[in-house]
């Protein structure tokens, strides 16, 4: 006999005293059966053995925790004290295991054949009763019914109201989903626009740095033509009309007339050259500009021979 079909025989002949204790102290250790949650030693022996097989959170049957409740219940505390030390000695004594199956399968035949008569007794002590019964069940089966017809009115009310709920959570739902649309637009709009400032923004730094690089480049050629002006020949130039006159690579000064004031303020001696364009001017201009410039004197009939041959 193995473990499964003793513990079945052993439930079958508990009192139901010493069932409700074993299957409390097994629910401990994570006994369950189907339909009896919350009270697993109130269901019926047939039901606690059809859940024999049932595994815990360990992966432990049943049945193991069954024997293990048994092994470790008070013999005290039994009110069949001969089956559970029974029960025991088969747990903890290998060599009388078989002794204590014939006792045990003995004790079931005697209890079953006694439990069978009491049925056949029953069943005669029924059929007496039948009639007085079917006569108040009828009675029992109407009210039944005006229960059953008032529970299903109120449910078709509760499932009416529930339909009208979901109706309004799907409108919230499509105006939710709606919004939502619109914001999602109104961020990749928003993100359309970042990306272009962002562009824009590149190509001021650009234009920027192009400005700055030709600006740099425009103060250095300033520089250069400060620095080529300071060292760059300086000539004197006389000349009536010097607005057609221009020269790159000269530091010119013009004069359209020579007096007095004028020599006072020039300094002769920094010119280097001086170039006389006659037209427009007298010959006693000439000679006063030859005794005062102690440098280089170019003379030019008009401006088209200073163009031609400076």
């Amino acid at each position: 006999m193995n473990e499964l079909e003793f513990v079945k025989k052993l439930i079958f002949l508990l009192s139901e005293s010493d069932k409700r204790n074993i299957i409390k102290h097994a629910v401990a250790k994570g006994f369950e059966v189907h339909g009896f949650s919350n009270k697993p030693y109130n269901a019926p022996k047939n039901i606690i053995n059809s859940n024999l097989t049932r595994k815990n959170k360990k992966s432990i049957s049943n049945y193991f925790l069954i024997l293990d409740a048994i092994d470790k219940f008070p013999l005290e505390q039994a009110e069949n004290k001969e089956l559970i030390q029974l029960a025991k000695d088969w747990i903890n004594d290998d060599e009388r295991r078989i002794d204590k199956e014939r006792e045990l399968h003995k004790l079931y035949m005697e209890v079953n054949i006694e439990r069978t008569i009491n049925d056949d007794v029953d069943t005669d002590n029924d059929s007496e009763e039948n009639n007085n019964y079917n006569s108040g069940t009828q009675n029992e089966l109407e009210e039944k019914n005006n229960l059953l017809q008032k529970k299903n009115k109120e449910l078709k009310e509760k499932l009416k109201s529930s339909k009208i709920e979901l109706d309004n959570l799907r409108k919230d739902l499509n105006i939710c989903i709606k919004e939502e649309k619109k914001q999602l637009a109104a961020i990749k709009r928003l993100n359309q626009l970042v990306e272009e400032y962002d562009l824009n923004n590149k190509q001021l730094e650009t234009k920027l740095q192009d400005s700055r690089s030709y600006s740099n480049e425009l103060l250095s050629q300033v520089e250069v033509l400060n620095h080529y002006k300071d060292n760059a020949l300086k000539i004197a130039c006389f000349v009536k009309n010097s607005q057609s006159i221009q020269f790159d690579g000269y530091n010119i000064t013009f004069f359209d007339e020579w007096n007095e004031q004028m020599i006072e303020d020039t300094d002769v001696d920094d010119y280097s050259e001086v170039w006389y364009i006659h037209e427009g001017f007298n010959y006693n201009c000439f000679l006063e500009v030859k005794k005062y410039f102690k440098c280089r004197i170019r003379e030019y009939m008009s401006i088209k021979k200073l163009l031609n041959g400076a």
